[in-house]
């Protein structure tokens, strides 16, 4: 298996209280976390980029925590996503654990617990990104593998244009796979570039002709 890179994380924070902001903001200080005060600005930031977890208020000015939780998990089936939450009723627990939340934390907690479950979640969605990724790989290589080689070579000032439509389709492919085996959002757009450059050097190694990469 493949080593584990230390990584610093982007976390997407969302609840009302600035005081939890705080709190937050030192437990995640080795990561670079967001803060948001509603489902709005969630959904905002959640298109805006990739994620590697969030952290979610079930009280929330606009939706709830679980209708968020529900709209992440169409953009990021897979990423880490965590309650930390005041809403202590058993039944917006198991709400928010059907409709797609890793963990589920009732405030209030002890902080290193909070930093301990979030850490454990980030290391599982690696671990399974890491799997994802050669399902990745290979969608990535018979995406490429249905290119006319000749035609690259004829392409000439144009094979710079060719590359990027390559790449354009490839990364829908192995985007879909990756997601369907388990990854996560932001691991595969963390992973993408090396990929889809490793992939393409053995694509050009095959057909015998000079790297254009």
């Amino acid at each position: 298996m493949a080593k584990l890179e230390s990584t610093c994380h982007a976390v997407l924070c969302v609840d009302p209280d600035n005081e939890v902001h705080g709190l937050l903001s030192q437990l995640l200080s080795d990561h670079h976390p967001t803060f948001v005060n509603n489902a709005f600005e969630a959904i905002r930031e959640l298109h805006s980029r990739a994620y590697d977890a969030f952290v979610l208020e079930q009280d929330l000015p606009d939706w709830s925590g679980i209708d968020l939780c529900r709209q992440i998990r169409k953009v990021d089936p897979h990423g880490p996503i965590l309650f930390y939450t005041g809403a202590a009723r058993l039944k917006d627990r198991e709400r928010a654990l059907r409709v797609g939340a890793s963990a589920y934390l009732c405030k209030p907690v002890d902080p290193q617990r909070l930093r301990a479950e979030l850490s454990v979640l980030l290391e599982l969605a690696t671990l399974e990104s890491l799997d994802a990724r050669f399902e990745a790989e290979r969608a990535t290589q018979d995406e490429l593998a249905t290119y006319d080689a000749k035609a690259l070579k004829r392409a000439g000032a144009a094979t710079q244009k060719l590359t990027s439509s390559m790449e354009h389709t490839a990364r829908l492919q192995a985007s879909r796979a990756f997601l369907k085996s388990g990854g996560t959002r932001a691991n595969f757009e963390r992973w993408w570039p090396s990929l889809f450059a490793a992939a393409l050097a053995h694509y050009q190694l095959l057909e015998n002709f000079p790297l254009f990469w």
